[in-house]
């Protein structure tokens, strides 16, 4: 969808989803979840080659959705952000224009009702009887689950652990993949690949780069360790969609300004028992188990919730209870912003 005005784009693309190189767009496309997540950049080594090769775009290391600054979306291997200036007339009518076409969340759910708390959830309007709805799937056992339900966290602490004791406890031979690396490393922070992967038959894996669309293996795609090759011991992984893969080596790549400062050699795997939030951007799931007793930011509630395709799917580790200065609900300038598009 263009937004017809001039505007600096900054684009990242490649197959890790940072590589970053920058263009001027007279027409950009204007792409974000409103009400999501920022993207992330914590990296100071990765943030400074940014400021010093890119000058001219910023980078938000926060999950604050602040539709004046920055429209993101993450789709796949790319992240493009919008650098749209507050005050100008003009690229705020763009942006105006291109929310209310947009619209909310809708596409691809049944549910109603659900439909209705996330999008309330979306511009900071719950009401308690959305609230209690949403408490009524509080299941106080959720740890000890054996389905295939996936949990996600506002933690990388959370996420690790749990991976980590659900791939413990399963029997049978571990197989350790050590990343082969080349570069200024310090930038890999910033790699969705591992520098150390460890793998078990029937271990639960998210596929973290695209490997063949046609076959339905994108980023994102989760599956099954069914075993392993019996020379290399690449792992053998039946994917949710019925396909099934060997998955090789695959090269990771960091760049700024299309000149690469590091690469990895990984396989394109993450156990999946859990995720962060923030790496949830753009999947959905059919069954999540969520625990927001510890978000942190505006917006991440929602993008939590919004990732489970129904109600019916969703079960919560905690009641929701806002406890953290509002953070369940949105930025209360992305409140104001909605509020100030007229037909809203």
């Amino acid at each position: 969808m263009a937004v017809r005005c001039t505007v600096e784009l900054q684009l990242a693309d490649g197959p890790t989803g940072r590589n970053l190189s920058t263009t001027l767009y007279p027409r950009a496309m204007i792409i974000r979840r409103r009400g999501g997540l920022e993207l992330m950049s914590d990296d100071p080594p990765l943030h400074k080659a940014i400021k010093v090769q890119a000058h001219k775009y910023e980078v938000y290391s926060s999950f604050a959705a602040m539709g004046k600054l920055a429209l993101i979306r993450r789709e796949r291997t790319r992240i493009t952000q919008f650098n749209l200036r507050e005050g100008d007339p003009d690229e705020m009518v763009a942006l105006r224009d291109f929310c209310i076409r947009s619209g909310g969340i809708s596409k691809s759910r049944r549910d109603d009702e659900f439909v209705r708390i996330l999008n309330a959830f979306r511009v900071g309007r719950p009401t308690a009887a959305m609230i209690n709805k949403l408490n009524e799937r509080y299941k106080p056992n959720s740890d000890s689950d054996s389905d295939d339900a996936i949990h996600i966290f506002s933690h990388n602490d959370d996420v690790l652990r749990t991976n980590t004791r659900a791939l413990d406890e399963l029997g049978g031979k571990r197989f350790n993949y050590v990343s082969a690396d080349r570069g200024k490393t310090e930038f890999l922070s910033a790699c969705p690949a591992q520098a150390k992967l460890s793998l078990k038959k029937n271990a639960r894996v998210l596929l973290i780069k695209t490997l063949s669309p046609v076959r339905g293996l994108v980023n994102g795609s989760r599956g099954i360790v069914e075993g392993f090759t019996p020379q290399s011991n690449l792992p053998i992984v039946r994917f949710s969609n019925g396909v099934t893969e060997i998955i090789g080596l695959e090269e990771f790549t960091v760049s700024v300004a299309d000149t690469v400062l590091a690469s990895r050699r990984q396989l394109p795997l993450a156990l999946a028992w859990a995720i962060s939030i923030h790496k949830s951007q753009g999947l959905s799931f059919d069954a999540a188990v969520l625990d927001l007793s510890r978000v942190f930011e505006f917006g991440q509630a929602y993008v939590a919730l919004s990732r489970v395709r129904s109600l019916e799917g969703l079960r919560l580790r905690a009641r929701v209870r806002d406890k953290n200065g509002g953070r369940l609900l949105a930025d209360a300038r992305v409140v104001d912003f909605y509020e100030s598009i007229s037909g809203y």
